[in-house]
């Protein structure tokens, strides 16, 4: 993830839904401990670390510090752990029924919503405002009635919170701390942003609203297809593709035109949240009913890899620095290795004939263009190609590249504008014409 939409979602078309999502998560983790069961199985050689967290719901990733928040709705606790050595760093009490997390890894901010399912209209909402440097809660947010999930535009510094009582969602300054407005959209849950673009998905029944992040107004609204209410949306920056977890598929939609490219089977009746890394181009769907993550290949649309796990699964996420991915379940936060490259993969990426272009740009922090900044394609740890900002590369499509993007004098690498990655060096695979933008802070206009 980058700006982090996190999700697990207990939606539906009614609330008794939600409870019933709990109470089965229950169910599953009383039924498992009773009978001995070992905290995980693994499907396709995948490697698995587990952190002892207890039952947690949502969770975020920190690019730049390589830390992980995650949500404990029963305690009242966010656990911070440490991706390097995945140990719990810090626990942090926060306000009752902590649900949704979203973390902004420039200002190094975490956001969590705090969703009580038994929610009446007389309810005030709010949610907590983490400093990743101490860490510490630094501020409480009143937000609406009963938020649900929270998603991040870094680039804006705009924070954007779901209420499915209120049926709006609401964007807060993350300079100020203050709501902006709010946007009647219907009984939203999960959030998705994009801080390329500037735009905001929002999941409610079987529709997907788009938000202008200029404007906060709703830009349009399209049907998902869907048996059930749609639970969650993620998007992909590099790529423009927006993922909705649809019940029984996963739905693929052009982050432009709205046009839908696909709908894939992840192998379980109850997709239930997603999670993308740009880096890879991968998505990680977990399945409640199946106990499983789901790996799809973004540039070919079909699962590449299934994880099963014991214990139920309630939100996921990806490090695009590390790609190693986060698994919140209803017993410990499993950690997963990055993906084994197996034959059906290899297939895959073999036969996406033609090339496409990546175009490198760069700006500074205030958003000014910068030209002239050094940019090197790598293949296979070989430098094949080299330019100057904005700069153009030609890629064979669905191969592996490492674009790097350099400072120079006064201005130095920041980060990358659609992941907030840190690191200048980062792997990519595309199969369409893609754009990058490389943030410097320059110490003096540039």
């Amino acid at each position: 993830m980058q700006a982090r939409y996190s999700k697990a979602s207990p939606n539906s078309h009614a609330r008794v839904h939600s409870l019933w999502r709990v109470r089965l998560l229950l169910l599953i983790l009383l039924s498992a401990a009773v009978a001995g069961i070992p905290p995980l199985r693994v499907v396709g050689g995948q490697g698995i670390t587990t952190v002892p967290t207890g039952s947690v719901t949502n969770v975020a990733v920190n690019l730049s510090s390589d830390l992980i928040y995650v949500s404990q709705h029963g305690s009242g606790t966010v656990y911070v752990i440490d991706g390097s050595s995945n140990t719990i760093a810090n626990t942090i009490h926060v306000e009752p029924l902590p649900w949704g997390v979203a973390v902004d890894s420039v200002s190094n901010r975490v956001y969590v919503a705090h969703y009580d399912i038994y929610a009446t209209m007389t309810r005030k909402g709010n949610i907590t405002v983490i400093d990743g440097s101490s860490p510490s809660v630094l501020n409480k947010v009143t937000v609406g009635i009963d938020p649900f999930d929270v998603a991040v535009n870094q680039n804006m510094n705009r924070i954007y919170v779901s209420d499915p009582l209120a049926r709006k969602v609401f964007v807060v300054d993350g300079s100020t701390n203050k709501v902006i407005t709010g946007v009647s959209v219907g009984e939203v849950y999960g959030l998705g942003a994009n801080p390329v673009t500037n735009r905001v998905y929002a999941v409610f029944s079987c529709s997907l609203a788009v938000i202008d992040g200029s404007s906060n107004t709703v830009i349009t609204t399209f049907s998902v297809s869907c048996p059930l209410p749609s639970n969650d949306v993620a998007v992909n920056p590099n790529t423009n593709r927006v993922y909705v977890a649809a019940r029984y598929s996963v739905e693929v939609f052009d982050g432009s035109t709205y046009a839908h490219i696909a709908s894939i089977n992840p192998g379980c009746n109850t997709p239930d949240t997603i999670g993308v890394n740009p880096a890879n181009n991968l998505v990680y769907v977990d399945c409640i009913d199946n106990q499983q993550v789901s790996i799809i290949d973004g540039s070919t649309n079909i699962v590449r890899q299934t994880i099963a796990l014991t214990y139920s699964p309630q939100d996921v996420d990806a490090n695009a620095a590390t790609n190693n991915a986060y698994v919140a379940t209803t017993s410990n936060l499993a950690v997963l290795d990055p993906p084994t490259t197996s034959s059906t993969t290899t297939t895959e990426t073999t036969s996406a004939a033609g090339t496409s272009q990546l175009t490198v740009n760069a700006q500074d922090t205030t958003g000014a263009n910068l030209t002239g900044y050094y940019a090197v394609l790598y293949q296979s740890g070989t430098a094949v190609s080299r330019g100057y900002t904005p700069t153009a590369f030609t890629l064979n499509k669905g191969q592996e590249y490492t674009i790097e993007a350099d400072g120079y004098g006064s201005c130095a690498f920041a980060y990358w504008m659609d992941s907030g990655d840190p690191n200048n060096q980062r792997a990519i695979l595309i199969v369409s014409d893609t754009s990058l933008t490389a943030v410097l802070n320059c110490s003096t206009s540039a």
